[in-house]
């Protein structure tokens, strides 16, 4: 080395290293790859929205009718509009696209670890953390917006966090647009920005700094309410109500908020299927590493995240989701982890500049801690989408395929699951479920058999308990007793879709739909032998 580069070297600052960034993102990589497939059935809801939006038809379930919100996800649709235009084949990228949207969150979390964290071995564990995080992992992959999702809050700490060092115009210009961006990524979304300028004023105060950046403030949050207002206007006056169809059956109004709580409790901690694992005490932990981390380091940008988390948590308290791992809750995962990222300040620096025969092994066992911790249930998660991708490649799509070849392409379809059968079927649909998420009458009021058989479906699939004897909801049973029913339409087949619930489609085609034996008989089986036909003696 030369003196000129060995003084350049001495008195220009460091770059920063990679190195913590790109081991956390080949972490995430492949427990991403392992946790493909996984594609829940409300992800084709999203689908079905995005492509007759990209086709012209709007935003509409089913084309023709009425339009209904039933999602919680605006921007992620449009964006998945735009794949669409394009010839990509939406169930197939998405789930690269949530990869992309997760490595980009990390960068992001990167960027905020290192103003505490100036070496690249402090900056690891907390990454690692997140890059593992096993709910975080599967909704990566899932087609579904928590990557994106996560990915905005992270981007409004950030600007929030500039926007306290320097409130100038700049931070607080892309803090409002990142915050709007985030009110259309999820309905909850709209509280970041409130929330995060809140906590800016707050500490701008601190500092006596409010007075001379109030008028910025003030022209963020206006320009936001502004924004805020013109879409949901346009929302309601499309739509014609003011709350998605999804806030009616999977908020406190579809359940009532003790009902809710308690029903989240016990899936956050308890186990409430014998196959999902509670994730709730893996939040805790974070939680309390938060705490810690932000008690460690009280600065505004942990105080932001934290207090951002907490507001966000509180909110999905309410929400019921029968899927696994806590999806509302990941999307959080990164704030939680931010504040965390300034524990390392309890160890001296010294400790973190290791040599490989000084402190090598007690780092490597912190690595392999923060990995297993992070990745704690990516496993067990593994077997709970394997039974899905399971009953999805056996049951759901061979029967969308049996329907699309068999009835009319104007048929409406009766069914509770309204994501993969009605988006491979292309079958206009009509969503059954008591707690109904793409039919507004059923959403708003309730399941009643009159309203279902006034709507008169070509095809009935009922998600019943039994592939030979009916145990099902009451509301199918009401349907499923009924005289006119029992008049109108006739029993075709059971396709099993769940082996472990014993759970099937039993499907009856109404009276009038001409369908040759052949065809009848084509009914697909589903997962294991079991099946129960009309044709059976």
């Amino acid at each position: 080395m030369t003196a000129r580069s060995r003084k350049r070297t001495e008195t220009a600052p460091a770059r920063p290293p990679l190195a913590a960034l790109l081991i956390a993102c080949l972490v995430f990589v492949l427990c991403a790859v392992y946790a493909m497939p996984f594609m829940p059935d409300d992800s084709f809801i999203s689908f079905r929205y995005a492509e007759h939006l990209a086709q012209g038809h709007g935003l509409a379930f089913n084309v023709g009718e009425r339009p209904v919100e039933a999602y919680s996800n605006f921007l992620w649709i449009v964006l998945c509009a735009g794949m669409h235009k394009t010839g990509l084949n939406l169930p197939r990228v998405t789930p690269y696209a949530g990869i992309l949207l997760g490595l980009l969150s990390i960068v992001v979390l990167w960027t905020l670890c290192r103003r505490r964290a100036p070496l690249w071995t402090q900056q690891l564990l907390p990454l690692l953390l997140f890059a593992s995080f096993g709910p975080f992992v599967l909704y990566a992959v899932s087609g579904m917006e928590t990557a994106l999702f996560a990915l905005l809050l992270l981007l409004v700490v950030r600007y929030a966090e500039d926007a306290v060092q320097a409130p100038a115009r700049r931070p607080l210009v892309l803090l409002g647009v990142v915050g709007f961006l985030a009110a259309l990524a999820r309905p909850e979304g709209i509280l970041a920005l409130p929330v995060a300028l809140i906590l800016i004023a707050v500490e701008l105060r601190r500092g006596g700094r409010l007075p001379a950046a109030a008028r910025s403030l003030a022209l963020v949050a206006g320009a936001f309410a502004i924004a805020c207002a013109a879409y949901h206007a346009w929302r309601v006056a499309y739509f014609g109500d003011w709350l998605p169809t999804p806030f009616l059956s999977k908020g406190v109004e579809g359940t009532g908020l003790v009902t809710g709580w308690r029903m989240n409790l016990s899936s956050y901690f308890v186990n409430w299927t014998y196959y999902y694992p509670p994730q709730g005490w893996t939040f805790l932990a974070l939680l309390v590493l938060a705490v810690a981390g932000n008690r460690v380091a009280r600065t505004s940008g942990n105080r932001i995240a934290l207090v951002m988390a907490l507001v966000f948590g509180a909110v999905y308290a309410n929400f019921v989701d029968w899927m696994p791992g806590m999806r509302y809750h990941a999307a959080i995962a990164g704030l939680l982890l931010l504040p965390a990222a300034s524990l390392h300040a309890l160890v001296p620096d010294e400790w973190w500049r290791f040599a490989p025969s000084k402190n090598a092994a007690p780092f490597a066992t912190l690595v392999l801690v923060a990995l297993l911790a992070g990745s704690s249930g990516l496993s067990h998660f593994k077997m709970v989408t394997q039974k899905m991708e399971e009953s999805a490649t056996l049951c759901n799509r061979p029967l969308a395929q049996w329907l699309r070849n068999t009835v009319p392409p104007g048929s409406l379809l009766a069914i509770a699951d309204v994501g993969m059968v009605p988006y491979y079927s292309g079958l206009r649909t009509l969503d059954i479920h008591p707690r109904s998420l793409t039919d507004s009458h059923i959403a708003k009021g309730a399941f009643t058999v009159d309203y279902v058989l006034a709507r008169k479906p070509d095809v009935i699939c009922l998600s019943v308990r039994g592939v030979y004897t009916a145990r099902m909801d009451p509301s199918y049973w009401s349907l499923y007793k009924h005289d006119r029913f029992r008049l109108e339409y006739g029993f075709v087949g059971t396709v099993r879709d769940q082996w472990y619930q014993d759970r099937a489609y039993w499907v009856f085609l109404r009276n009038g739909v001409d369908v040759s034996d052949d065809r009848l008989r084509a009914l697909p089986e589903g997962i294991g032998k079991q099946r129960r036909t009309r044709f059976d003696p």
